[in-house]
């Protein structure tokens, strides 16, 4: 098996959990020691949002200040929309902002993503964008139910750059559903009520993007959803390989969003951004959070200095 070989096996391969699972805690096996979980490191809350990571899928996470949150708006999403209904930032902007930097290496989201992942992570890129509803509606890719593919164990960190309320384009996430093989196990119990949904998943997890799962089929684990709702700084940690979805928006309304994507390995699919501010930023955000050379290092691997 080749390098790309590998790197598709890792991300999109649905039939050998097992062997998946097997050949990741052996790359994490090639990292140096220091950067494995240490729960001398950890707050209590670190440890227990880790745990929530691996149990839901999903955690809490530090809110960002409205202050922030108003400044990044003026900065990025000044220009009103006028005919689309959702615009991107190029994340190649977005990652020589320092304040994004410095958001998303704090250490309260870090180490729990470091306890999840059993290695601490690196940073892939940085998004940032903005739905609006029209006057009917409208859904984009991302507002019918899907799952993510960044490799066999990856994690995304979101914040609300607005209040989000029920009904007004707010995340949606199924518990337990980002570890394939609890899953399965799960799906196998509901029998017969979920044949139609294991059919729906299996077109997914093989078409992807070219399939999208309509509503009614994912009713059998309905009460599994969580809704995550609050207002402008509301941050989450997810691993979005998980069923997710964010939700339609009524007309007019507006929901902008910042996002990070952590990996614990490279995945040979996302692509590689320059980190420009280079050894500045680096140094900021070592002496802030106490991070060692090894950690540093680790976090910024996947950014071209």
């Amino acid at each position: 098996m080749n390098k790309q070989q590998y790197y598709h096996f890792l991300t999109y391969d649905y039939s050998n959990y097992d062997t998946r699972e097997l050949i990741y805690n052996k790359v994490l096996h090639q990292y140096h020691t220091s950067l494995k979980p240490d729960a001398s490191l950890m707050s209590e809350l670190d440890i227990a949002r880790g745990l929530d990571l691996k149990k839901l899928g999903i955690c809490k996470i530090p809110n960002i200040s409205s202050k922030i949150c108003m400044h990044l708006k003026n900065k990025y999403f000044q220009e009103p929309i006028i005919s689309e209904n959702k615009r991107s930032i190029l994340p190649e902007i977005l990652i020589d902002d320092p304040i994004l930097i410095h958001i998303f290496s704090d250490k309260k989201i870090i180490r729990p993503i470091q306890e999840y992942l059993g290695i601490f992570p690196s940073i892939q890129f940085i998004a940032s964008w903005e739905n609006k509803g029209g006057d009917h509606p409208i859904r984009t890719n991302e507002m019918y139910w899907h799952m993510d593919h960044h490799g066999h164990r990856f994690v995304k960190v979101f914040y609300y750059l607005d209040d989000v309320i029920l009904g007004m384009g707010h995340h949606q996430f199924i518990s337990n559903t980002h570890n394939q093989s609890a899953f399965d196990k799960r799906l196998k119990a509901l029998d017969p009520y979920s044949l139609h949904l294991k059919k729906v998943l299996t077109k997914k997890r093989s078409l992807r993007g070219r399939y999208k799962i309509e509503d009614d089929a994912i009713w059998p684990i309905a009460k599994d959803i969580i809704d995550v709702i609050g207002s402008a700084g509301k941050g989450f940690a997810e691993d979005t390989r998980g069923i997710h979805r964010g939700t339609p928006l009524p007309p007019n309304a507006h929901r902008r969003i910042i996002q990070c994507l952590y990996l614990p390995i490279p995945n040979g699919k996302d692509k590689r951004l320059s980190l420009t501010s280079g050894e500045d930023i680096r140094a900021a955000v070592q002496k802030r959070n106490n991070y060692t050379n090894f950690e540093i290092e680790k976090l910024f691997s996947l950014l071209d200095q």
